[in-house]
């Protein structure tokens, strides 16, 4: 009995904690659709942000966190013959104010030709040059919860790119994500707590005698 109690007792908690993460999602949709971003709320600068060359990717996975989003994006770029891997999973370049401040030539060297995955795609393929069928993916979760990445994403192409872009979202029975977040965020707070014990211990030491 006092199993069952406590298995109620922990859902009922996570079911909160889902509850306000909600509400602060929903607070900051509800605001990103009744707000009009211009340039200067975005950061935006044509020079330095409009994506004109490169190999930007055709995919986003946008999210949410813990809800397969590497098992998702190790898929598609490890069995389907025309995606290429991007140099880190999470770019998080529409999302994070320092990654969008070194603007869009920093953002495409995450997707620089793919010499294996161009082999990949041509023992596959009968097409001789078959690298204007390569694509690549983004797949950075905090995209679906920042407000300013629609409109980021939206400035930084021109219309007949922005047509062709894919978003991938991927929810999750949510109190089971929710668990799964605790412990992702558990075994970071644990790792780093040890690596702080460890530096501590290394620095009172003594030093060996001589």
């Amino acid at each position: 009995m006092n199993v069952i109690n406590g298995s109620l007792y922990v859902t009922f908690v996570f079911t909160c904690l889902l509850y306000i993460q909600l509400c602060v999602v929903m607070s900051e949709i509800t605001d990103s659709h009744t707000h009009t971003y211009d340039d200067k709320d975005l950061g935006f600068h044509d020079k330095l942000h409009a994506i004109k060359e490169g190999n930007p990717p055709h995919f986003y996975i946008i999210g949410a966190q813990k809800c397969a989003t590497s098992s998702l994006y190790d898929l598609f770029v490890s069995k389907h013959p025309n995606i290429c891997k991007s140099s880190a999973k999470e770019v998080h370049y529409f999302d994070h104010p320092n990654e969008w401040e070194r603007g869009s030539q920093y953002y495409s060297a995450y997707f620089k030709r793919d010499k294996q995955c161009e082999q990949k795609s041509s023992s596959t393929s009968n097409i001789t040059d078959n690298t204007k069928l390569l694509n690549y993916i983004d797949a950075t979760p905090n995209y679906f919860t920042n407000p300013l990445v629609p409109a980021r994403l939206y400035r930084s192409f021109t219309k007949s790119d922005r047509n062709k872009k894919k978003f991938i979202l991927i929810l999750r029975e949510p109190v089971s994500r929710e668990y799964s977040w605790y412990n992702h965020r558990a075994r970071f707070c644990i790792t780093q707590m040890h690596n702080y014990i460890k530096s501590c211990l290394l620095y009172t030491s003594p030093s060996p005698r001589d």
